[in-house]
């Protein structure tokens, strides 16, 4: 009798479902979110707006999530999912209703830069929290390979949904799915009974500035994992300039209209849905940087062919694989740096990096208007889209010496079986 998969094993793990279920709720409620975001203030101010939108959620997020990141590691990470979910809701409900009541751009953005800090937790969190319900190596693995999967189907779904309402009803009501979406993943996850606790006590005697930058100190304390941080910074760096060209290039180059940002955005979580059943292959492989490269190439190069054939059915096509690349490139990244910390600095060293991560977004996002003005948006996208293709090549060496350790993730699992 053969053994299950480790993708059969994962999806049988009850509280694996559940966890990510809620994740690909999640997922779908930002990307619903964002792509509603981005078109309403598309419509207030054009391209400067769209930039100030995406640097207003993600930069303060990205400063702030060292300091918060540490909640992972030292409170129940299924119940700080729920409050986590729950309270994105509210500030996206929020922010419809100011929307409605046609409020100012500041409201608007401050309430946008509170979704993104709170967006923060989101990643690390979910990933701290699935080594304590994987019941196997193979299983951790495969859970990242169905985190990718679901990630890829909330952002075909949730974008998509956002486009749709757009189309239909305009700019407002489609800022009120993602909050109802948010509060279902929230019932998603309060729903998950992990077997295990991590060892809190250590992180509890952290106090002040050592507490905030605790994932910071651990990824300097594991350089494999910094390596793996700033390249996954620079490929959110090409996501942020990519995400705010995108709007423009839908409206005034394909001919999309306002909702076309969504249809663009969809087209790469249908790559994705694909790109998870690529990255599944990868799923039991011991070295996992020959994924992380090919994701960068796959992400890189299909923004350059927008460029160069600015075109709404070419656009669609290679976001696809940009799709594929992205899904690729997260389960590489983001297996191999748990791979690289041990479980007691996990949700912080996410957490950090999550915030480097929103960082590089942010700095895309304020560099794309600066990149369309002295390049223009053609060649801004042909430019941008070719970063990661060379980052590829330059990192392939470093990642191979460096960032495909197999830390011994084994002997350290025994740490998150400790029971309550």
């Amino acid at each position: 009798m053969t053994a299950p998969s480790p993708l059969r094993q994962a999806l049988a793990n009850r509280e694996i479902r559940l966890a990510e279920t809620a994740w690909a709720l999640g997922i779908g409620a930002e990307g619903a979110f964002v792509v509603a975001l981005l078109v309403y203030a598309y419509q207030v101010g054009g391209i400067v707006e769209v930039g100030l939108a995406s640097l207003a959620r993600t930069l303060p997020a990205g400063l702030l999530a060292p300091f918060i990141a540490g909640l992972a590691d030292r409170l129940p990470r299924h119940r700080l999912l729920v409050a986590v979910h729950a309270s994105r809701g509210v500030v996206v409900a929020c922010l419809a209703l100011v929307a409605w009541a046609g409020g100012g751009t500041a409201l608007l953005l401050l309430l946008a830069a509170l979704e993104g800090v709170l967006a923060t937790l989101h990643r690390p969190s979910n990933a701290a929290l699935l080594p304590a319900l994987a019941r196997a190596p193979e299983e951790l693995v495969a859970s990242n390979v169905v985190s990718g999967a679901g990630e890829n189907i909330g952002s075909l779904v949730g974008p998509a949904v956002a486009a749709g309402l757009v189309a239909l009803f305009g700019v407002r009501p489609a800022l009120v799915a993602p909050a109802v979406a948010f509060g279902a993943a929230a019932i998603a996850i309060s729903l998950v009974r992990p077997a295990a606790q991590p060892a809190h006590q250590a992180a509890s005697r952290r106090t002040g500035w050592r507490r905030a930058f605790g994932g910071i100190a651990a990824l300097r304390e594991h350089p494999s994992a910094a390596v793996l941080a700033g390249i996954g910074m620079v490929q959110t760096f090409v996501r942020g300039a990519m995400t705010v060209m995108l709007v423009v290039a839908a409206a005034q180059l394909m001919s999309l209209g306002d909702q076309g940002i969504g249809v663009l955005q969809a087209a790469i979580g249908l790559g994705g849905i694909a790109g998870a059943v690529a990255g599944s292959a990868f799923a039991g492989r011991r070295r996992l940087s020959g994924a992380a490269l090919l994701g960068l190439v796959l992400w890189g190069l299909p923004i350059t062919v927008i460029g160069l054939l600015p075109n709404a059915i070419v656009a669609i096509a290679v976001l696809a694989v940009l799709g594929i690349g992205n899904a690729i490139f997260d389960v590489g990244i983001f297996s191999l740096i748990q791979r690289n910390v041990p479980n007691r600095v996990r949700a912080s060293v996410f957490g950090a990096c999550e915030g480097v991560f929103m960082l590089g977004v942010a700095l895309g996002s304020l560099a794309a208007p600066l990149i369309v003005q002295r390049a223009g948006l053609r060649g801004g996208l042909v430019l941008t889209g070719l970063i990661l293709p060379l980052l590829a090549v330059v990192a392939d060496a470093v990642a191979a010496r460096s960032g495909d350790v197999p830390a011994a993730a084994a002997d350290r699992r025994g740490a998150d079986r400790r029971r309550p």
